[in-house]
């Protein structure tokens, strides 16, 4: 558990600061907790004792604001920012980030296949405007300026968390120093609030692992028994930019020298492929990877293995992406398949599989096609969650490991109180 060194028993944010019975310190901190999950595609985040939650698409675009003609209602629609971070490896000027950026044509830009997610400023620009947005929302705001601090749990792709000094590096950026985050023209109460942000405590989880914890355990972290995790199974996390495979062997614990992460193997590449595909065919294409999952997804009208994908508008006629999406994914699904069932080899007395992550709602008909079935049924034993819950898996996980390590850290416990209202 990393902890920021520039806070101090004196700092305004801790209310209290002792030796507890047990002999750790115990310190007292007016802040808020905060658990994201960045994805390749997403960010999903989860805030406060409360839960409250939003996501947003993980884009952003380096642009002027010259000619808002109009702010939009809800701030997701509108984040127009502009952001000084000792975090960064540069100075960056004024972005549209999620919704907006996703709109802009040419200046968008969203996650390399292959990125190291833990190196992006990408990475730190969708986190800290997250963290900006809870911010206005529960302290204090005086003169149009905020002081915020926070807990943050949150996870790296198990390629990424494997190598310990990157993990630390990671930590470092986000603890060190006072993080600016400035509202430009965008929706009241944000409009041109200067929200200084600082992390007092960072939790980094594996994502295999943590995807594993959410899904064996209860609310109150209790054991909550699921089919075919009595003895060594995998969990195949299935995103944007990679897939990560967690071995679970019996017991609960993760086998660290099978669990791997493949960084080409993410789905991002071919959503890209289907978005030329389209823009080739009709001059016209989704903003977004997002846009197009979701039109993907929404096309299915809640049949997880149907394989139905609406036709788009062209010149206001309706016109047929049926067999583009459908090519595209097969294939995807194909190489995933076949990866699962070399992996599934080297697990001893394999029990089976979980798919989760938003690329496994994608390619979920095309794979138990291939698998001929599903559960016991199907060649292989393998499973699917819920597309909601295997939607917010990662940032549920975050949330719960955040509150147990506040709780039960080696080095301290840290109890949060309520930031003084807005």
């Amino acid at each position: 558990m990393e902890t920021a060194q520039h806070l101090t028993q004196s700092h305004p944010a801790i209310t209290k600061q002792f030796i507890g019975q047990d002999g750790r310190p115990v310190i007292t901190l007016r802040g808020r907790s905060a658990a994201i999950d960045i994805g390749n595609t997403e960010v999903n985040c989860i805030f406060g004792s409360e839960k409250s939650r939003f996501v947003f698409p993980n884009v952003i675009a380096e642009m002027s604001f010259d000619d808002v003609l109009e702010q939009e209602n809800d701030i997701l629609e509108g984040l127009r920012v502009k952001i000084d971070s000792p975090a960064l490896n540069r100075k960056w000027g004024t972005l549209a980030v999620g919704q907006l950026a996703a709109r802009q044509q040419d200046e968008r830009r969203e996650i390399s296949p292959g990125s190291i997610k833990a190196n992006e400023d990408q990475s730190f620009i969708v986190f800290l405007t997250a963290l900006a947005v809870d911010a206005v929302k529960h302290f204090a705001v005086k003169d149009g300026v905020c002081f915020a601090a926070y807990c943050l749990s949150g996870g790296l792709p198990i390629s990424e968390f494997k190598n310990k000094e990157l993990r630390k590096q990671f930590k470092q950026k986000i603890t060190n120093g006072v993080h600016k985050v400035t509202f430009l023209e965008t929706t009241s109460p944000y409009r041109h609030v200067e929200v200084h942000l600082e992390v007092f405590d960072v939790k980094l989880s594996s994502e295999g692992q943590a995807a594993n914890l959410e899904l064996t355990t209860d609310a109150f972290g209790g054991y909550k028994p699921l089919p075919g995790t009595d003895g060594n199974y995998m969990i195949l996390d299935n995103g944007g930019g990679t897939l990560d495979c967690a071995v679970i062997l019996a017991g609960g614990k993760t086998d660290n020298e099978r669990s791997k992460g493949e960084q080409k193997l993410g789905i991002n590449k071919t959503l890209d492929s289907i978005l030329d595909s389209i823009y080739s065919k009709y001059n016209v294409t989704f903003e977004s990877r997002k846009q197009l999952a979701d039109h993907i997804l929404a096309s299915r009208k809640g049949s997880p293995l149907s394989t139905q994908v609406k036709d788009i508008l062209v010149q206001g006629k309706p016109k047929p992406i049926q067999d583009i999406v459908d090519g595209h994914l097969r294939r995807y699904a194909q190489t995933i398949y076949e990866y699962m069932k070399r992996k599934w080899n080297e697990v001893s007395n394999c029990q089976s599989a979980y798919f989760i992550g938003g690329a496994s709602n994608l390619i979920r008909p095309y794979l138990s096609e291939l698998n001929q079935g599903e559960g016991m049924a199907g060649e292989y034993v393998i499973y699917f969650l819920d597309p909601n819950q295997s939607f917010w898996i990662l940032a549920e996980a975050y949330h719960k490991i955040g509150v147990y390590h506040r709780e039960h850290g080696k080095k301290r416990k840290i109890v949060l109180i309520p930031p003084q209202a807005p």
